[in-house]
């Protein structure tokens, strides 16, 4: 199943640098049962997605997504991947 998250204020402060950030705002998840019957959550770190445009501007917000990704996931009570905390941050 796949699923859109987003928040539209965000991808504003994206868009007028570039429209083309549409194509990852908002940003695409997956739940699915793999082969082995465990739940997964899948979605590509907002981070290196908006860092392809090249525009120090757009990337900080993919990097300000992957910490709200990561808070989400951590609410949850399920294992943050370390991509998504930032170096020296804590977790």
């Amino acid at each position: 199943m796949q699923y859109l998250m987003g928040n539209q204020t965000i991808a504003q402060r994206m868009f007028h640098h570039d429209p083309g950030v549409l194509l990852y705002a908002p940003l695409r998840t997956t739940i699915y049962e793999d082969a082995r019957g465990v739940t997964r959550f899948s979605f590509d770190q907002p981070s290196a997605q908006f860092a392809s445009f090249g525009d120090p501007e757009i990337a900080a917000v993919g990097v300000d997504l992957d910490r709200k990704v990561a808070a989400l996931l951590a609410h949850l009570g399920v294992p943050v991947p370390e991509r998504l905390v930032p170096a020296g941050a804590t977790r």
